[in-house]
């Protein structure tokens, strides 16, 4: 019988896919899969519309466990080990609101319009010319 390796990882039902092709790439095959619908915290308060109505909100964790294995024969284990704990230590792109805030925060001025609102316009770089749809002018009689 051969000696294999396993791991179990928690993903995202809408990432499972991607998680499970993830592993694949490293030698691992998908063993077992279990979903986890788990009910958390729960908390209630009387409805301010009808006095004889309790509304209860309740969290729920909903997620896949994936148990994977992988041969410790396979070919190359160690290069394949390797890299995978480069790629598993690679940081994460910023989020959204990361890259929102240095964008705002990289605009030539901040001017006030006339109703007193910010006006964040972004200097282009000289001799860049963004070309858009050609804009009619109406003529004037």
């Amino acid at each position: 019988m051969e000696r294999t390796e396993s791991i179990v990882v928690q993903a995202s039902p809408q990432y499972e896919n991607n998680k499970s092709k993830e592993m694949e790439l490293f030698g691992w095959n998908l063993q077992n899969r279990q979903e986890i619908h788990e009910k958390g915290d729960a908390y209630g308060r009387p409805s301010y519309i009808s006095g004889n109505t309790y509304i209860t909100k309740t969290t729920i964790k909903h997620y896949v466990k994936l148990h994977f294995v992988r041969g410790l024969s396979l070919p190359n284990l160690d290069k394949i080990k390797k890299i995978e704990t480069e790629y598993l230590n690679l940081p994460f792109p910023p989020s959204i609101s990361l890259v929102l805030h240095i964008l705002t925060n990289h605009t030539s001025s901040v001017k006030k319009t006339q109703s007193g609102e910010a006006d964040l316009r972004t200097k282009r770089p000289k001799g860049r010319r963004i070309k858009g749809p050609a804009r009619e002018t109406p003529s004037t009689p």
